[in-house]
């Protein structure tokens, strides 16, 4: 089954832009009504249309992959994703949409304190990324403070067409 994915670098978890390129990412992908679903998953233009942050210490990265569906070509779904990141760029993000984004982060990492090993994970992880474990309960902080003009910044930034790497799979 052919599939395109595409990667960008992006800086490291403790930096400033993060918060925002995991607010985008999640803008994008997740749930049902994210864009990519909108356009891709509802239209049956594709079968998978996910975008994900990997963070680390250093660079991280931005990546996504597009499945398409049965008769839709790879550069049909691509062009999809490239026009979204462009409307975004052009019109923002409405605050309604990203108070969504930001809900769910904030769901997703309460959630990872309710378990014992939940809190166990996240205080090493606090500790590794910001070097203090007592950052785990004042990350969210960073999510709430990001605008849609830092996801515009943060976009054209780090998600510039020339800064991308692209791997296209093709049937043999």
């Amino acid at each position: 089954m052919p599939a395109i994915l595409i990667g960008y670098e992006t800086p490291p978890r403790e930096s400033d832009d993060y918060p925002a390129i995991e607010l985008l990412a999640r803008i994008l992908s997740v749930g049902d009504s994210s864009r990519l679903a909108q356009k891709l998953l509802d239209t049956g233009k594709a079968i998978v249309a996910d975008s994900v942050v990997f963070s680390n210490r250093g660079p991280s990265l931005f990546g996504v992959l597009l499945l398409p569906n049965m008769g839709v070509s790879i550069e049909e779904v691509e062009q999809v994703f490239y026009d979204e990141l462009q409307l975004i760029l052009d019109e923002g993000v409405p605050q309604e949409e990203l108070d969504k984004a930001i809900a769910f982060i904030r769901s997703g990492k309460l959630l990872e304190l309710e378990t014992s090993f939940g809190l166990a994970e996240s205080v090493q992880a606090a500790n590794y990324f910001f070097g203090d474990p007592q950052a785990v309960f004042t990350e969210i902080e960073r999510y709430e403070g990001v605008t849609s003009d830092d996801i515009q910044r943060v976009l054209a930034e780090y998600l510039a067409r020339e800064d991308r790497h692209v791997i296209n799979v093709v049937q043999s």
